[in-house]
């Protein structure tokens, strides 16, 4: 026998063996004759009479589609929110005040004219100068970075933490930029100016 015929028989007797185990599957699934014969109903309790009746029984049982029980309440629901929509709902309703209520705050206005009337005014606060100077850029490098601004009518070089003119101090110097402080005033946001600003 040539290797190609035992390949052949070998793949015969597969086949075989698979149309054995695929009807004994599906035989066991289906009522009456079957592939698997009388004796194979018989083991899995599916025989005739009596004995067929049995499995039957163990079937879960199917109940009637209602259709008109799924449609009952649907009249009642009403539409949800719409998630793509932004609606803003309306504030609650203010409650009314009654006599007592309207009494109070006339008579806290009343003692808040009287305080406010009688506190003493305070001077306003002292706000940091306007900048008068124009940022015209920087050259050096590292720590011998200096800044470079002109009010006009001369031009000032001055480092990083320098103070300018009596009135602004220099707190950092960027490479298009320079953040300005104000003396005097420590706790005052620094302010940027760019090239030309």
């Amino acid at each position: 026998m040539s290797k190609r015929q035992r390949q052949q028989a070998l793949l015969g007797v597969l086949a075989v063996a698979l149309v054995v185990i695929v009807g004994r599957q599906f035989g066991s699934l289906l009522p009456g004759d079957s592939f698997g014969g009388a004796g194979s109903r018989s083991s899995a309790g599916r025989g005739t009479g009596a004995e067929g009746s049995e499995w039957r029984e163990t079937l879960p049982q199917v109940e009637v589609l209602r259709l008109g029980a799924l449609e009952a309440g649907t009249q009642e629901l009403s539409e949800g929110r719409d998630p793509f929509q932004i609606r803003q709902s309306a504030p609650p309703p203010r409650p009314r005040p009654d006599q007592s209520d309207i009494r109070k705050r006339i008579e806290e206005a009343r003692r808040r004219q009287t305080t406010e009337v009688t506190a003493p005014a305070r001077p306003p606060a002292p706000t940091p100068p306007p900048i008068d100077v124009v940022f015209l850029g920087c050259f050096g490098s590292g720590r011998m970075r200096l800044a470079v601004f002109t009010d006009g009518s001369e031009i000032f070089n001055v480092p990083e933490g320098d103070v300018l003119k009596d009135k602004f101090v220099v707190v950092k110097i960027g490479m298009e930029s320079a953040d300005l402080g104000f003396v005097g005033f420590p706790d005052a946001p620094a302010k940027r100016l760019e090239i030309g600003g």
